[in-house]
C-alpha cells in the first residue's frame, strides 16, 4: 500500500486545478463523458520522473469510481461542438503530460501538459457534480495527490493556452 504524502518537494502545482475540459460523448465512443486536465507538475527536490497517473471520481451519493488511468489522446484529436460544429480544441503529440513526466523533471523546473480521462457509464451531469482527486507517483513511490471539487468550478471557462503545455490546442 503506498503512503499518501503531504505535497512538498515534488508537488502538482494547484494554481492548474482549475484548467478542466469536460465533454460527453466524443463521436468515437460509445457513452459515457470524457475528462481532460491541463496541469503542472513542479520539482523543487531531485530529479525525478513522476508516473502512476490514475484519477478517482466522488459522486455526490458517495459512489466512488476508481483508478481511472489516462488515455493516450491521439495526434491530431479534435473536440467539436455538436451544435455549432466549431473546432474547440485539437490536440497534439506535444500535448501529453504523461510522456513530458517520465523523465526526470529537474529541481526548479516545471512541465505542463494535459492528461484525458475517459469515464464510461458517468453523465456529463454526474461529472459536474463530483469531486475528483488526481493521484500520481515519483520514482521513490512517494504518491502525491490533487483534489478539485468540480461542482465549484465551471470547467468549460476561461480555456486559455498555458506556456509549456504543447502546441496551443485552441487555435
Amino acid at each position: 500500500m503506498m503512503k499518501k504524502s503531504p505535497l512538498k518537494k515534488q508537488e502538482i502545482a494547484k494554481n492548474r486545478a482549475a484548467d478542466i475540459l469536460m465533454f460527453s460523448n466524443i463521436s468515437k465512443f460509445k457513452s459515457g463523458s470524457y475528462i481532460f486536465l491541463n496541469l503542472s507538475v513542479k520539482n523543487i527536490g531531485s530529479p525525478s520522473a513522476v508516473y502512476g497517473w490514475h484519477l478517482n471520481v466522488k459522486l455526490p451519493d458517495g459512489t466512488l469510481l476508481l483508478n481511472r488511468i489516462p488515455d493516450m489522446i491521439p495526434n491530431g484529436m479534435k473536440l467539436v461542438d455538436k451544435t455549432s460544429g466549431k473546432i474547440i480544441a485539437q490536440f497534439h503529440s506535444d500535448n501529453q503530460l504523461v510522456e513530458k513526466t517520465i523523465v526526470a523533471i529537474q529541481r526548479g523546473s516545471f512541465v505542463s501538459g494535459w492528461l484525458w480521462f475517459k469515464l464510461p457509464n458517468l453523465t456529463q451531469e454526474q461529472l459536474k457534480s463530483s469531486t475528483i482527486i488526481l493521484y500520481a507517483q515519483d520514482i521513490m513511490d512517494k504518491e502525491y495527490s490533487m483534489k478539485v471539487d468540480i461542482s465549484k468550478n465551471d470547467p468549460n471557462f476561461n480555456t486559455n493556452y498555458f506556456p509549456g503545455s504543447g502546441k496551443n490546442i485552441f487555435n
